[in-house]
């Protein structure tokens, strides 16, 4: 037993020994010095002399004045327009509307003696003489075209102007056929009282074909 604690203690000493020489040999950390600060002093402005301080004042007041004079002469124009327009008013549309206008003088037809005048028997006259010189285009005749034609034409002193279609038949050959009658035919003299006067004549000219053509 005493030779067991006799090496226990040994083997503490040496343990000890070996820490103590490790403790002894290992570097010493020594901490960075600290960082010093320098202070910058900063030039300080030249104070404003007083007579630029007063220079600096003046210029935005000269700026204010000519502001203001011009709004003064901008309002002070104003009225002056508005009193001319109102001392010279433009008329208004309701007086020249109101203003009277001269209708246009109203002319009177002219009266021209015409076929009423006629009596029923010289207007039978002249129906049978242009019906008597209607001659049947052969044309139509071999097409079997029929029908009317209602011609228009002036009559002074037996003879016939101015012929025209005023219901058409709806064939050529018999509107023309009815304006060449109208032209070439024998016309009886009109009574004393329309002796020199101009007259105006509307018949039907027919175109009829018998049964054996």
């Amino acid at each position: 037993m005493k030779l067991s604690l006799k090496r226990a203690a040994l083997a503490a000493l040496i343990l000890e020994a070996s820490i103590l020489s490790a403790f002894a040999w290992m570097p010493q950390t020594q901490s960075p010095p600290p960082k010093q600060v320098e202070m910058i002093s900063l030039a300080q402005e030249p104070p404003v002399e007083p007579q630029q301080q007063q220079m600096e004042e003046k210029k935005p007041e000269r700026k204010i004045e000519r502001k203001t004079e011009k709004r003064t002469v901008r309002k002070a124009e104003a009225p002056r327009q508005v009193a001319t327009r109102e001392a010279n008013p433009a008329p208004s549309p309701q007086a020249a509307v109101a203003q009277p206008v001269a209708a246009p003088p109203v002319k009177a037809a002219p009266v021209k003696a015409d076929a009423p005048e006629v009596t029923p028997d010289f207007r039978a006259q002249i129906r049978a003489a242009v019906q008597a010189a209607v001659v049947y285009p052969m044309g139509a005749r071999m097409m079997h075209a029929t029908g009317r034609v209602r011609v228009g034409f002036s009559f002074l002193d037996g003879v016939a102007s101015d012929a025209r279609i005023v219901a058409s038949s709806g064939n050529g050959l018999l509107d023309r056929a009815a304006l060449a009658a109208v032209m070439n035919a024998s016309y009886p003299l009109p009574e004393a009282k329309f002796s020199g006067r101009k007259l105006d004549f509307e018949l039907w000219v027919h175109f009829h074909l018998s049964a054996e053509e």
